[in-house]
């Protein structure tokens, strides 16, 4: 038995950052089998699923097997590097509870997809997974600015939770989640986009007058602006960042 694996599987499969994409077809099978062209035999078999008729590997696989399909792959035009586009379906997956973290916990192995996929999991950490591709393409962006955040962070309101807001950026980098997000602690920001947002016109702005009824720094941005005005938009997360800071020693002198 074998089954179609790596970027050809997660583009069937739907994963952000790999559907809609022509892939060069990667099979995997049971150790068992004979060697191939192509094939990775694993000692680690799951069963695979039927889609559009051809065998899938479990998604455990699929993801393990990313690096594989992108390494010397031709790089793609939107300039999303390997190491992301694999966060991207890593995301997706999680998102949809396809996998669960700790399935993907893979230490021992040498082979490039686990090497890849362990790098993928070091940069997230153990934050709970994004809510779509724009929110982790913001988190990929931010990353590349040397910014490091929280996401899906509750935000209370006379003790019940109110809003859970798509990323925070803590004023002090490297400072723990904490156990209940207060004002002064960092820079709530969310990412909008035309699909989820466009009919959420007032419920948008009531979520708006809540961060600053309750003394919470916010922005917004839509991923056209993440993507294609980076520099407008981290000159402007600086500046956020800045004021935060001053406002938050402030608070402190007094």
């Amino acid at each position: 038995m074998r089954a179609l694996t790596g970027a050809a599987a997660a583009a069937l499969l739907g994963f952000d950052g790999f559907r809609d994409l022509a892939w060069s077809p990667l099979w995997t099978s049971p150790s068992t089998h004979r060697a191939g062209k192509d094939l990775i035999r694993t000692r680690h078999w799951l069963e695979p699923t039927l889609v559009e008729d051809r065998q899938i590997a479990h998604p455990i696989l699929v993801l393990r097997h990313l690096g594989e399909s992108l390494v010397g792959a031709k790089p793609l035009p939107d300039g999303i590097t390997p190491l992301e586009r694999i966060e991207l379906a890593v995301e997706f997956a999680l998102r949809h509870g396809l996998v669960e973290l700790s399935d993907l916990s893979i230490r021992s192995s040498r082979s490039i997809g686990d090497r890849m996929l362990y790098q993928v999991l070091q940069l997230r950490g153990n934050e709970p997974p994004t809510e779509s591709y724009a929110e982790t393409r913001a988190i990929q962006i931010l990353r590349r600015w040397g910014i490091v955040c929280w996401r899906q962070v509750w935000i209370f309101e006379a003790g019940r939770a109110k809003h859970r807001v798509d990323l925070v950026i803590p004023y002090r980098q490297g400072l723990c989640r904490p156990a209940r997000f207060q004002p002064g602690m960092g820079l709530v920001v969310e990412v909008d986009s035309r699909e989820f947002h466009e009919r959420e016109f007032e419920k948008d702005h009531a979520r708006q007058t809540t961060y600053d009824l309750l003394g919470f720094a916010w922005t917004s941005f839509t991923p056209n602006q993440l993507e294609h005005q980076e520099n407008r938009c981290r000159r402007a997360i600086v500046k956020l960042l800045e004021r935060g800071l001053c406002t938050t020693q402030l608070r402190k002198a007094s």
